[in-house]
Formats: structure tokens, C-alpha cells, sequence
């Protein structure tokens, strides 16, 4: 026979549920409002929990909407560390994070542009936290990066800076999407799809045609001046 769980397993799995429903209609309502306008007693009624347990949780509204960046933080982690422990080849690893990320920042860009606002127009505390994620995702990707310079797959250049110019193209087009949805046309899972394989081709092999990446420096194909080889190989 299945034996019922213990009062102590019940009320550690109502408490998990509780705080997970309060980091969800945290998320929400910063989002739909931003983080001023947002009490803590309508988390609380939205999450449908007693407003005493944010304090108990998180300590308050703040060290709430440290714990909602921290659960996203965590996934996108724990993602890159599954990634950089695979033997792949760096356009498949880097095909796969950006096939992760872009859906990911689709559906937190409107908490993407809060956090951006609060790390930007406030001394908010929350900045130390990014800065922590910033510098271990940056080491993340550059060891893949260096790796795969190291084997030979991609050009030589400074790993940190290569990694941020991804995180960079990933990132712009959620973070100011009432500009970029003009420029590009609103966000729709055809979009998505096409933002993800630009990012990628453009990334891995720059916007020059094959041909003149494929020239080597120096060589002329006609009265002009060769072009500077771009992109990866």
C-alpha cells in the first residue's frame, strides 16, 4: 500500500507551492506595473497567500524581486553548465543556447526591462546579484569559446568580449522591444525562429559572402582593395 506522506513532507510541500505562487505573481505584477507600484498585499492577492509569508519567505518586496531574478538566473545557469559539459561542436553549443535563450527572454521581457530599469535608474542592491550571473555566465561562454579556438573551430579573439557580443544580440530586440518590434515587426514564432538563426549565422559566420571570407589578405579580385576576411570559420 502507498503510505501517506509525513506532516512534515505536507507542509514542506505546501510551503514550496506557496513561495513558487508568490515568485510567479511577483514576476507578473512587477512586470505589468513595475516594482514601486507594486504592493506587496496585491503579490499576496494575486498569489492567493497570506501576506505575512512574503516577510517570512523574502524578507520583503526587495529581497522578493531578488528571488524572482534568482530563479531565472538559475535556469539560464544550470542550462549553460549542461551545454559546456557536452563535447559538441561550438555551432552546435552555441545553436542550442541561442535556440534556449531567445524563447526565455521572450517570455520575461517585460520583467527583463524592469530589472534593466531598476539596475539602471536606482542603486539597487539587486545589482551585485547581476553582477555575479554576469561574471560566471561570462566565464561559461568564454571557456567554450577558448576551447574552441584552442581546436582551431573559430578565429582568435578576446573570449570575454566575443561572449558579450552574444549575450548582446540575444538580449536587444526583448530589452527594447516597443522600438525593435517597429523596426523588425512584432514579436510571433515566425519572428522568433528568424531572430534565433540570424543570431546564430551572423554570429558564427559574420555578413560577408563566402568567397570573400574565404580570400586571403592581400589577394585582389578585381581594382579594389581585397575586404578583410569576417566571421567565424
Amino acid at each position: 500500500m502507498k503510505r501517506d506522506p509525513s506532516p512534515e513532507s505536507s507542509r514542506a510541500a505546501r510551503s514550496e507551492t506557496s513561495r513558487d505562487r508568490l515568485l510567479d505573481a511577483a514576476r507578473d505584477l512587477f512586470s505589468e506595473r513595475g516594482f514601486h507600484a507594486t504592493s506587496t498585499r496585491s503579490i499576496a492577492a494575486r498569489a492567493g497567500c497570506n501576506l505575512s509569508l512574503i516577510r517570512y519567505y523574502f524578507g520583503g518586496k526587495e529581497g522578493l524581486l531578488r528571488a524572482v531574478v534568482g530563479r531565472n538566473v538559475e535556469a539560464v545557469r544550470a542550462e549553460l553548465g549542461m551545454l559546456a559539459a557536452e563535447p559538441a561542436p561550438i555551432d552546435e553549443i552555441l545553436d542550442r543556447f541561442v535556440g534556449f535563450m531567445v524563447p526565455f527572454f521572450d517570455r520575461n521581457q517585460a520583467f527583463l526591462r524592469l530589472v534593466f530599469h531598476e539596475l539602471l535608474v536606482t542603486e539597487n542592491p539587486l545589482l551585485e546579484d547581476i553582477r555575479g550571473f554576469a561574471t560566471g555566465t561570462r566565464e561559461i561562454v568564454s571557456g567554450m569559446l577558448q576551447d574552441a579556438m584552442d581546436r582551431g573551430r573559430i578565429r582568435r579573439l578576446d573570449p570575454p568580449t566575443t561572449a558579450m557580443l552574444l549575450v548582446s544580440m540575444m538580449l536587444f530586440y526583448f530589452l527594447a522591444y516597443p522600438i525593435t518590434s517597429v523596426v523588425l515587426g512584432p514579436r510571433s514564432p515566425e519572428r522568433l525562429e528568424s531572430l534565433r538563426k540570424h543570431i546564430v549565422d551572423v554570429y558564427l559566420h559574420g555578413i560577408l559572402p563566402r568567397s570573400a571570407r574565404a580570400r586571403k589578405p592581400g589577394r585582389r579580385a578585381s581594382a579594389r582593395p581585397a575586404k578583410r576576411r569576417g566571421g567565424f570559420r
